[in-house]
């Protein structure tokens, strides 16, 4: 199975450049991410990189595989916020009135946010 975190480091590696500087955004150590990109090429079947004496670069399914997983990771955060926005619609009450003499009574007794307060 496909890790989403797993599928940013690789994306960082490609906006990077190299190991180091992926491991220093995410806080974490080299190996750390030679692990994780060695554990994605395994979950792929297929070599990902090209690797030298002291050198790892995308070869050219690392380079496809970099804009799937770009699509997937905005996919996964569209799904995310679209679940949070349907959570919070659940749990919001609109109160609307032209004059403000009836809400005088009924906003202390709704626990409600002054940025979510409109009146028209």
């Amino acid at each position: 199975m496909l890790d989403l975190y797993e599928l940013e480091q690789f994306v960082a590696f490609a906006e990077l450049g190299t190991l180091s500087r992926v491991a220093e955004k995410f806080h974490i150590s080299t190996p750390s991410i030679t692990r994780s990109m060695q554990h994605l090429e395994e979950s792929f079947g297929v070599s990902l990189f090209s690797r030298g004496k002291n050198r790892i670069e995308l070869n050219d399914t690392g380079r496809f595989t970099v804009e799937y997983a770009r699509k997937l990771l905005a996919d996964a955060r569209q799904t995310v916020d679209q679940i949070q926005a349907f959570d919070t619609r659940r749990k919001t009450i609109m109160i609307r009135s032209c004059a403000p003499a009836p809400l005088w009574k009924l906003l202390p007794k709704v626990n409600y946010s002054a940025t979510s307060y409109q009146s028209i």
